[in-house]
């Protein structure tokens, strides 16, 4: 399993106990007997977000670094890169459903080349 040491130059929060998260978008468990950081690899669910636990990763990201989630209606969203496995917090923020709506006709008219 990979691990890393941790120094004060790494960006990184902790989110729960033993657990902390990159602002790249990885977690890392504390391996109290070797006493060393571990890389979790998380699961991904039918629809391919990533979860540690029951917690779905970009939202441990979100917030760790951006705080939490304004209102109930608001959701994460993967922006500029719609892959939903990048949860690095430069391409994620707090939106509304239709905001998120609207980043995936962006980019799909985007794809398309078409613009203005």
């Amino acid at each position: 399993m990979p691990y890393v040491l941790v120094d004060p130059g790494y960006e990184w929060e902790q989110v729960a106990d033993g657990l902390i998260v990159t602002k790249a978008g990885e977690v890392l468990r504390h391996d109290d007997a070797a006493q060393v950081w571990r890389i979790v690899k998380p699961r991904a669910n039918e629809a391919g977000y990533l979860y540690v636990g029951s917690k779905q990763v970009s939202h441990m990201v979100l917030e760790a670094f951006a705080g939490p989630r304004p209102t109930p209606q608001h959701e994460a969203c993967h922006f500029p890169d719609r892959t939903v496995t990048n949860n690095s917090l430069a391409n994620l923020r707090w939106d509304t459903k239709e905001a998120n709506t609207l980043d995936r006709r962006i980019l799909r008219f985007r794809d398309l080349g078409i613009t203005g």
